[in-house]
């Protein structure tokens, strides 16, 4: 956490983000760290699920393009920034429980009846 705290605004400051864009740090089995301008003081964890790993190859960039599909266009969402952080947070969760689908089978997973019910229950 110390870490995400003092390097995550350094690299936001260093690419020049606009305010409604977000940084992510996928940190493996420690989950990830989000950040955005908009919330400068704040450093986001979101936890890794707790899943037997069988095969992490995949997971990280599963997670991201589960986040950057999942995440909000800043244009719907300019006037209130707290409805806009809160969908970026469900975003994140949703591409947690997606490399979490990667890293529990060996390769890439099948699309089950079972996965898809998993990705759509609610968080525990």
């Amino acid at each position: 956490d110390k870490f995400a705290r003092h390097v995550l605004p350094l690299c936001g400051a260093r690419l020049s983000l606009c305010s409604h864009a977000v940084l992510a740090v996928r940190a493996g089995q420690f989950g990830s760290y989000l950040w955005t301008p908009m919330r400068s003081g704040s450093i986001w964890h979101i936890p890794a699920v707790d899943i037997e790993v069988v095969d992490p190859t995949g997971a990280g960039n599963a997670y991201a393009a589960a986040l950057g599909s999942a995440c909000p266009r800043p244009e719907r969402s300019a006037q209130d920034i707290d409805t806009w952080w809160q969908a970026v947070l469900a975003a994140a969760c949703k591409a947690a429980a997606t490399g979490a689908a990667f890293v529990s089978v060996q390769g890439c997973p099948k699309e089950s009846a079972e996965l898809i019910a998993w990705l759509e229950s609610p968080a525990a």
